[in-house]
């Protein structure tokens, strides 16, 4: 393929722009893209290569590593690639190295493939997900992996990624927790239902459990001040250490209460 000149670059430059308004991608992701493709203009003039070579992830990652910019996303040059593949200008899409996962991850994707009508976009999604989760756990043994290593991984994982890409992580994470647990017999319960998002308020249903550090901020927050905060707070101790249910602490009265004995009579029990 011949090689493109500045002006030829700048022009492809812009009218991938262009086609990003067209989607209607936010001003603020626009701005990011022109910038780092502006400087990879500069990269893609003095390198003398052809597009098609300058579109190698190791040419991508050249450029990575020789920008001046302190941080260097390759996503827009991704979707630049893509936008020309498209439109008959590149040759192939640019394809990254696929590092293959632990047998565990690829047996999964596998059943997720076959037991669900998903696309190839959503098995990449789930790919990318666990490729984080065991650089991250660093293990391949999973039948020791706990809710908290899941939460602390998601909240460094999703940082930068819009509410629904969030969701969608999620999902892949619930569907191998789930496998593990129902297929595989990995784990020993389901951690898939404490795996939750953040918490929308104003809604009629109360989360169904809470977390520890989320137990420690609701003691530490309770008022003591007036007479009835003792009494909601003496409310909120009987539910939780004795998992006494609302019906239950309202019918207790002070003859149910031993306080020498330090014992409570439950009338329904």
């Amino acid at each position: 393929m011949k090689r493109q000149t500045t002006n030829d670059l700048s022009l492809t430059v812009d009218a991938y722009l262009q086609w990003m308004a067209s989607q209607q991608y936010s001003p603020h992701t626009i701005m990011l893209y022109r910038l780092i493709l502006k400087h990879w203009v500069a990269f893609a003039n003095a390198s003398n290569m052809a597009l098609n070579d300058l579109f190698t992830y190791e040419n991508l990652k050249v450029f990575e590593s020789k920008s001046r910019l302190k941080s260097v996303r390759l996503a827009p040059l991704r979707g630049l690639a893509r936008y020309l593949y498209e439109n008959d200008q590149l040759d192939e899409p640019l394809k990254k190295p696929r590092k293959p996962l632990p047998d565990i991850y690829e047996a999964y994707l596998i059943h997720y493939k076959d037991t669900r009508n998903v696309t190839q976009g959503m098995i990449r999604t789930c790919r990318n997900v666990f490729s984080g989760l065991h650089g991250y756990l660093d293990n391949d043994d999973l039948s020791s992996l706990t809710i908290e290593q899941i939460d602390v991984f998601l909240n460094h994982y999703n940082t930068g990624y819009s509410p629904k890409s969030q969701r969608m992580h999620r999902g892949c994470l619930r569907g191998l927790l789930q496998y593990l647990y129902y297929q595989r017999s990995i784990l020993q319960r389901d951690l898939s239902i404490f795996l939750t998002g953040p918490p929308f308020y104003a809604q009629a249903k109360p989360p169904r459990f809470l977390r520890p550090e989320e137990v420690d901020h609701l003691f530490s927050s309770l008022c003591w001040e007036r007479p009835s905060d003792i009494r909601c707070n003496a409310m909120i101790y009987l539910a939780y250490t004795l998992g006494l249910r609302p019906k239950e602490i309202s019918l207790i009265s002070l003859g149910d209460i031993s306080f020498a004995k330090k014992e409570i009579r439950l009338p329904d029990q």
